[in-house]
């Protein structure tokens, strides 16, 4: 029983590379007309003074993630149970703050040397992609998201089938050696805790997928024909792995309601949500990397041009918060990282911040009731 929770948790160690090498590799997947969040020239995207300043920040991140992975594979094989839980957290909160501030770091140096150079938009220019001729990728179709359907259709289904074979305490919660430490009544209302459970992380997906669908477009009017295909390609492929992994991520709700019923012993769902988690980790992983920063990665052109069509760092705050009251859009692309932001200068922002707050709540106030 030791060497199986050890040989898991050396498995679940692998998350700290993985996700330290997203984190190191981030500078060099963000586009040619930004450095840590600072919008420069292009011609400039290869200064040599920038280019140490990323060789900085992928080597620091690179030795933490080092020493991270090394505590934790250390703290696998003393101790699985609690030393690799307490490791593992720790490890992956501090390559996320550690990031974050040398992000910070990095980003004011930046914008000290573009002060001091003087790049500056001379003018403010966009560019867009209409009409019959164009050839740009979109997003999938929201309706690819009813596939979600037959899934929680099966996870209920399995439920009132085997609510027999339950047990009057059924197992809810167990530790790396499979005991069981938390357990909760038989009842009808439980067979429908995987369906909450999985159905918010579903709503979360799908709301992800509407946000990828809805997002201001990244087009750089210096190159627009180029970056917008990229940005499509980009957004289309972010948008059919959404849905693949979250389809594959939900397939846990059935298999939770199997081994409430016995039919899946926890050390066997364990290793089922175990390989879930690796398979999506290392899609996301392979994805940023290929396609980079907005699809910076497979742009056909790169222009090297000194002239800054559009610059809007005075809308950033800290990199994370974007606040535009001039730009209609409520979601928009991020400066540093895979992902998308909102625009909390805009009052649908806070709209559906509300919603999702209070769907959250509700859907953990109703978990909890049910254990």
């Amino acid at each position: 029983m030791q060497t199986s929770t050890t040989t898991l948790m050396l498995i679940l160690s692998t998350f700290i590379p993985v996700f330290g090498i997203i984190l190191a590799a981030t500078p060099y997947l963000t586009p040619t007309s930004e450095c840590f969040a600072v919008t420069i020239p292009t011609a400039q995207s290869h200064d040599h003074t920038l280019a140490t300043y990323r060789r900085l920040y992928c080597g620091i991140m690179v030795a933490c993630t080092a020493a991270m992975t090394a505590a934790c594979v250390a703290a696998a094989c003393l101790d699985p149970t609690h030393a690799f839980l307490a490791c593992f957290i720790v490890g992956m909160l501090a390559l996320i703050i550690l990031g974050y501030i040398l992000m910070l770091v990095f980003r004011a140096k930046v914008q000290h040397i573009k002060q001091e150079r003087g790049w500056q938009a001379q003018r403010q220019r966009s560019a867009a992609i209409i009409g019959p001729d164009c050839h740009v990728p979109h997003p999938i179709s929201m309706r690819w998201n009813l596939l979600y359907v037959p899934v929680f259709a099966v996870t209920l289904a399995i439920g009132y089938a085997g609510y027999q074979r339950m047990p009057e305490h059924i197992p809810l919660q167990v530790n790396l050696n499979s005991e069981t430490t938390r357990t909760m009544a038989r009842s009808l209302m439980a067979i429908w805790l995987p369906l909450l459970v999985f159905g918010l992380l579903a709503a979360v997906l799908i709301f992800t997928q509407y946000v990828i669908t809805h997002s201001k477009k990244d087009v750089d009017a210096n190159d627009p024909e180029s970056s917008a295909y990229a940005y499509g390609l980009y957004a289309r492929a972010w948008s059919v792995f959404t849905l693949v992994a979250g389809l594959i991520v939900c397939m846990l709700a059935p298999i939770m309601e199997l081994s409430f019923t016995g039919a899946v012993s926890p050390r066997q769902a364990m290793i089922i949500v175990f390989g879930v988690l690796i398979l999506v980790i290392g899609g996301s992983a392979t994805l940023s990397i290929a396609l980079g920063q907005n699809g910076s990665k497979v742009r056909i052109t790169q222009r090297g041009d000194m002239d800054m069509p559009s610059d809007d760092d005075a809308h950033w705050k800290l990199d994370v918060f974007y606040a535009n009251h001039d730009d209609a859009s409520v979601f928009v692309p991020k400066r540093f990282g895979i992902e998308w932001t909102v625009n909390i200068a805009r009052p649908a922002t806070w709209a559906l911040l509300v919603v999702a707050a209070a769907l959250t709540i509700g859907v953990v106030v109703a978990v909890t009731m049910l254990a």
